[in-house]
């Protein structure tokens, strides 16, 4: 959530930044550029106030998953779940939607129906073809 201090946020240049990231990314086959509630959270509590806070969270992220990899494989999913829930809970302004649901019913709905497809799209395995 933006904060008063923080400089007002043109959708518009966003929008282009994550698809030519996309795009730029499509040519070395890699994961479709996107923002996360998670990132934001971590971003949020930890006080980052510039881009170098991504930077820093992009090589922290690498550094994890090459020599933490191993390990955290072997941890239950629901436990990796949860620490992201942790991470995440914060974001979470129940007053805020209050406010919302006060103000336009139908956006308070797209919000919760925004929230829950967020948090649960791609939680329950996909069943294949029997082997």
């Amino acid at each position: 959530m933006r904060t008063p201090q923080e400089p007002q946020i043109d959708s518009n240049q966003e929008l282009l930044a994550i698809s030519a990231a996309t795009l730029i990314g499509g040519l070395f086959a890699t994961m479709p550029a996107a923002g996360g509630f998670s990132q934001s959270a971590v971003n949020q509590s930890s006080g980052a106030r510039s881009q170098v806070a991504g930077l820093t969270t992009v090589v922290l992220a690498v550094l994890v998953a090459l020599f933490l990899g191993p390990v955290l494989s072997l941890l239950p999913q629901a436990s990796l779940a949860a620490l992201v829930f942790v991470a995440v809970i914060g974001l979470i302004k129940v007053g805020d939607l209050v406010r919302l649901a006060r103000i336009s019913r139908r956006d308070f709905w797209v919000a919760v129906a925004t929230a829950v497809i967020g948090l649960t799209a791609g939680c329950c395995p996909r069943s294949g073809p029997a082997s």
